[in-house]
């Protein structure tokens, strides 16, 4: 009997999915380049609010794992390195692809560079500045100690997105990248005192494609000057920084879960906020009403067509399947089920405070 072929996938190196405790811990003493972006409003999934919760421990960070996108970008992570491997070969510009532990191996100067006590993230300026790259470039044919220029070493990052997150890149090949990820290339480039990160990106498992960031040592210093200021301002003075965006409401909601049973007096703050949601309140339903109107004009103009593609967008107006519901209540009470089973069954969710807005009289 032949023995099985190994898979290709077998010899490339497997990742740790998610962050042991001690690291959890170990990362709220520190920023890292995947946070920078939070820190300057320009993450669409976290807040500079989201951030301080974590850093001053009032809220418990998430695992880096345990989401989807995570787990799959830490599960594909050495298969990006792979393809980032192929292409420069492609290129034969003679470089190849380093872990971490591969790179500290091979190049003394980074072998005592400072790092945290899990050894794979990297301390800058001060000891807050932290960065964890997920790959290191190298050019074979540059001596281990004697590093030429930016080309010689620099490092790589492993994304993966579908064709829709995509589009916020450029052109491949360029240094187009969105401004998450351009904040983390700087910020691991200064770290490591380098000036080139890689970005490579593979697009709904199918297709990679290549970026290449150079970093300006002016740019990475007013970058970091920025965080500078703000881990000062808000981390180690433990103050909390200003409601910048509608999700900062899950905080606050966990923050302020008891309820005060009794009337807050109006004050000059108070009421500024709550003019300022009323305009945004009406401004939504023109905007709905709007929306709605426009809706009217295209189905109208499309008939019983059952999409258009346009410039501007794609409509679809097609029969979708009836969605099935079951009444379980009625099923209950069909099978003579006794209470005390359907109660059984029954769970009540955790108690949470509601925000309910109402306009005042006229304002609607």
């Amino acid at each position: 009997m032949t023995a099985p072929t190994a898979s290709p996938l077998s010899t490339l190196a497997q990742p740790t999915v998610g962050l042991t405790a001690a690291q959890l811990a170990e990362r709220r003493t520190g920023l890292g380049a995947s946070e920078v972006a939070a820190v300057l409003g320009l993450d669409r999934y976290k807040s500079p609010l989201d951030v301080w919760a974590e850093k001053t421990g009032r809220v418990v960070p998430e695992s880096s794992g345990d989401s989807g996108p995570a787990l799959m970008g830490q599960l594909l992570e050495p298969i990006v390195a792979t393809l980032a491997q192929r292409e420069y070969q492609k290129q034969d510009v003679g470089l190849e692809v380093l872990t971490v532990k591969e790179a500290v191996k091979r190049l003394p100067w980074l072998a005592v560079k400072r790092r945290t006590p899990s050894g794979s993230t990297f301390i800058g300026r001060e000891d807050w500045q932290r960065a964890s790259p997920d790959r290191f470039v190298l050019r074979q044919s540059a001596a281990d100690y004697d590093i030429q220029s930016f080309s010689d070493l620099f490092l790589l990052e492993c994304k993966t997105k579908s064709w829709k997150t995509f589009r916020d890149f450029g052109l491949p090949g360029s240094d187009q990248v969105p401004y998450a990820i351009l904040c983390q290339a700087i910020w691991q480039a200064d770290v490591l005192e380098l000036e080139r990160v890689d970005v490579g990106v593979l697009v709904d498992g199918r297709d990679y494609h290549p970026f290449t960031v150079k970093v300006e040592h002016a740019l990475a210093l007013d970058l970091y000057e920025q965080v500078h200021d703000w881990w000062h301002r808000y981390v180690v003075a433990d103050v909390e920084p200003p409601v910048s965006r509608g999700s900062d409401v899950q905080y606050l909601r966990s923050k302020f879960d008891q309820v005060r049973d009794e009337l807050m007096p109006s004050d000059p703050d108070v009421e500024q906020a709550v003019a300022q949601l009323a305009d945004a309140r009406r401004a939504a339903k023109d905007a709905e009403a709007a929306e709605e109107l426009a809706k009217a004009h295209v189905m109208r103009l499309m008939g019983d067509y059952k999409a258009v593609h346009t410039p501007y967008g794609k409509v679809s107006f097609g029969l979708v399947k009836g969605a099935a519901r079951t009444d379980w209540k009625a099923v209950a009470e069909a099978a003579n089920a006794p209470a005390e089973l359907v109660q059984s069954h029954t769970k009540i969710g955790a108690p949470s405070r509601q925000f309910r807005f109402t306009a005042a009289a006229g304002d609607n």
